[in-house]
């Protein structure tokens, strides 16, 4: 039992070190230019159907240039990849997404090197309170209403898991897009959805 415990504080450890080098913005910036940025996207594109890359957009942050890249989708619907400065890619997205996550105005905040903190844990990381989110049909509503206005989205299935020790329950929506491409939304106990995330089905 302590031999396992110390692994864990071990690898508990270490990712507390990466994680913190990268909102101290201290990995090698390698993005310093929007063709870049570009070209990645159209990497990630490439694993989706029918998606057509852009131009890209600067967003100064805490270290280096993130670039905000749009694209097309097949149903025409204006979506975007979000390149940091290290080349990590996320995305597609929408604008208001990004906007949500407070990608687009981070700027130089020192609690954000590029937007990673806020981005991968939504407004709702942290939040207290009751959960407003308690069954699969409201996470389904929550999920339905942050792809208002997109052309061709249609909910595929929703499933639950358990977070923080079991206390709390979130939910995992898949949706499918126009084209067939597959994705799914994270909704949290408080309402907040993030994503679209892109995945492949293995079953």
């Amino acid at each position: 039992m302590k031999k396992l415990l110390f692994i864990a504080f071990i690898v508990l450890a270490l990712g507390s070190i990466a994680f913190a080098q990268m909102g101290r913005g201290q990995a090698d910036v390698t993005v310093t230019s929007a063709s870049q940025a570009e070209e990645l996207a159209r990497q990630k594109a490439s694993t989706l159907k029918n998606y057509t890359v852009l131009s890209a957009e600067e967003v100064p942050v805490r270290r280096g240039t993130a670039y905000k890249v749009a694209a097309k989708d097949g149903m025409e619907n204006n979506m975007y990849f979000f390149v940091t400065p290290f080349g990590g890619v996320f995305g597609p997205v929408t604008e208001s997404y990004i906007n949500n996550m407070g990608i687009a105005n981070c700027m130089n905040n020192k609690n954000c090197a590029f937007g990673g903190p806020k981005f991968m844990g939504g407004k709702g990381f942290n939040q207290q309170g009751e959960p407003v989110v308690i069954t699969a049909e409201q996470a389904k509503n929550a999920a339905e209403k942050s792809l208002q206005g997109l052309k061709g989205y249609s909910i595929d299935s929703v499933e639950s898991f358990s977070n923080r020790g079991g206390r709390y329950i979130s939910y995992r929506v898949y949706v499918k897009d126009g084209s067939d491409n597959s994705f799914y939304v994270h909704v949290n106990p408080w309402g907040n959805v993030s994503g679209l995330m892109s995945y492949t089905r293995t079953n």
